[in-house]
């Protein structure tokens, strides 16, 4: 499932002026190529068959997280989720 708001651009200007109240980062709703890339290499990986099942988690580019999941699961999967989790910590950790 793939949510967005209908009839909504990608890129779209209307937040690019924002400030923040506190100083954070507001990110903006450009396209990610990083993330786009990734995208395209699980898709191409679903449509041979070499992947089966999915799970996730996303930033949205309001900052809002969402996660989708599909097909087969496995504990197996449940602890690739934990090594994400590990992984993705240790990098935030790092570049604070």
């Amino acid at each position: 499932m793939v949510s967005y708001t209908e009839g909504a651009e990608v890129g779209s200007t209307a937040v690019d002026n924002v400030e923040s109240l506190y100083g954070d980062v507001v990110i903006s709703q450009t396209p990610n190529p990083a993330t786009i890339a990734v995208l395209k290499d699980m898709l191409e990986a679903a449509l041979s068959g070499e992947i089966v099942g999915f799970t996730g988690a996303v930033v949205h580019g309001d900052r809002s997280c969402s996660t989708r999941y599909a097909g087969l699961a496995s504990y197996a999967l449940l602890g690739a989720l934990s090594v994400a989790q590990v992984r993705l910590a240790a990098q935030h950790l790092d570049s604070e």
